[in-house]
């Protein structure tokens, strides 16, 4: 196939035409790609540059024969129409032949497959470089085959689809037996020569050279895929960061969220607080009008005009109170539960409470009788002192003697006085200074029998004040209240 294609020749002198099969082409004599164009380099770079002259002539021309060899093979293969490797690369030697390159003996250790195991051991008989050196009488110390060497491994790279790159071993013009080369991927050239050219790397000097275009090429490879490298891990990092940056916009997303709903809680509460502080107060000034409208209420005839009239005062008093108190139960924390009392002698258990007495929800009560005292002294403390006249007029219009005072420290030095008769202590559970909680448990470590009746504006308080007291012996009265009220609980309490 190969000798039918350069049969089809035509020269045509008078037109300046030499065509093969419809091909045009040039004949060139061999020594001005050789030894007179390597002259040429050395001398437009001057004398003492030789070695310098003749790297740059070896690279200069592998490179183009390296391009010729490929572009060659491609149309040869487009006219032939091969297709598999090994058929693409029987047609090079013959073409090489035909065209005055050399002729081409492959050696059978060649491995001639479409991968990076590729390598090829092949001579070149009659080498027109070769020739052309010992022809012009000069020795080279390099090897000098540099056209041949580019232009089969551009062709074998081609019909093979992997780059290659080709090394003359040993070279007629240095005195060799023959013109030897060693094809292989750039990246294995080194490898493949330590195998089969080990003598190569033993002469102490450099004997061959991998033309320059492929250091480049392997080092621009490396640079490459070192780049490639480079680049996937600052992608890697790249999106750790971006994750990293997320989790954390979505921790100050977060943060900030709880922050808000803490700010909005302590704003709550400071406004909770403030509600159940005002409700509380409100409460407090609640129990005086309920409490002093029913003092009047009951001192008046009852058929007085004004009598109805302080009713209906004391009436819309206690559905004041009923609000204010919903507002407290709304703007109370939960009770911490205290530890119970456990004054020498006393019963340590939890009991149910007695139900909390006040004034209901729309209740519409008139004044009742109120139960009579029997001169019984009562300690009642009080941090209010409207609060605390009023309960003082209440308990001796009950016939209660009483013990009036705003300082629960007073309270327990009269407690500490045996030589005084105090049947019940009557105390507000919120004071300053100390709880009426406290003043119980203090005053019933002084006085185990004594009764104790407490004044909240809380109802729930009932089983926290009362829990761990004797059965009977503690109970919660419900501000505001009527005098009525007050005086039934005190009844009881004592008569228990």
């Amino acid at each position: 196939m190969v000798s039918r294609y350069f049969v089809r020749r035509r020269e045509d002198a008078a037109r300046g035409r030499i065509e093969i099969s419809n091909e045009r082409y040039l004949l060139i004599r061999a020594a001005s790609l050789s030894l007179e164009f390597f002259n040429l380099v050395r001398e437009i770079l001057g004398a003492g540059r030789e070695r310098e002259a003749d790297l740059f002539a070896q690279d200069l021309v592998y490179d183009l024969a390296h391009a010729l060899g490929k572009t060659d093979a491609r149309r040869f293969h487009a006219w032939s129409q091969a297709r598999d490797p090994i058929s693409r690369l029987a047609c090079g030697p013959v073409h090489f032949a035909h065209t005055g390159w050399a002729e081409v003996e492959i050696d059978p250790r060649s491995l001639l497959v479409a991968n990076p195991d590729y390598f090829m051991i092949y001579t070149h008989h009659g080498s027109f470089e070769a020739e052309t050196w010992v022809e012009g009488g000069r020795r080279p110390e390099l090897p000098v085959c540099i056209m041949n060497a580019g232009y089969s491994s551009g062709w074998c790279e081609e019909s093979f689809g992997l780059p290659l790159v080709a090394v003359e071993i040993h070279c007629r013009a240095r005195g060799d037996d023959a013109c030897r080369f060693l094809m292989a991927p750039p990246r294995r050239i080194e490898e493949r020569l330590q195998r089969h050219f080990p003598e190569v790397f033993q002469e102490g000097k450099a004997s061959i050279r991998v033309p320059d275009f492929f250091v480049r090429q392997r080092l621009e490879e490396e640079l490459r895929r070192s780049r490639e490298d480079l680049e996937r891990r600052v992608a890697e990092r790249t999106a750790e960061l971006i994750q990293l940056n997320q989790r954390l916009q979505e921790e100050i997303r977060a943060r900030q969220q709880v922050e808000q709903e803490a700010l909005q809680a302590a704003r709550w509460e400071a406004v909770v607080h403030l509600a159940g502080g005002i409700a509380h107060d409100f409460n407090n000034l609640m129990g005086v009008v309920v409490g002093e409208a029913s003092l009047l209420e009951a001192s008046l005839p009852a058929d007085s005009p004004v009598r109805a009239a302080v009713g209906r005062m004391r009436e819309a008093g206690q559905v004041a109170a009923n609000l204010t108190r919903q507002l407290i139960d709304f703007s109370r924390p939960a009770l911490q539960k205290t530890a119970p009392l456990e004054p020498g002698g006393m019963e340590n258990e939890s009991r149910p409470p007695m139900a909390a007495a006040g004034i209901e929800a729309g209740s519409s009560a008139k004044a009742a009788p109120v139960a009579a005292g029997s001169g019984e002294t009562i300690l009642m403390v009080e941090d209010q002192a409207a609060l605390r006249r009023m309960f003082e007029q209440m308990l001796s219009s009950c016939g209660y003697r009483v013990l009036s005072s705003g300082d629960p420290g007073e309270a327990l030095r009269w407690l500490s006085d045996k030589e005084k008769a105090i049947a019940l202590l009557l105390t507000d559970v919120v004071m300053p200074g100390m709880s009426g909680r406290d003043l119980a448990e203090r005053a019933l470590a002084l006085r185990p029998g004594l009764k104790v009746l407490f004044m909240s504006g809380y109802p729930d308080d009932d089983e926290t004040l009362c829990q761990g007291i004797k059965r009977g012996q503690a109970e919660l009265l419900v501000k505001p209240f009527t005098p009525s009220q007050l005086s039934e609980r005190l009844r009881h309490l004592l008569d228990s």
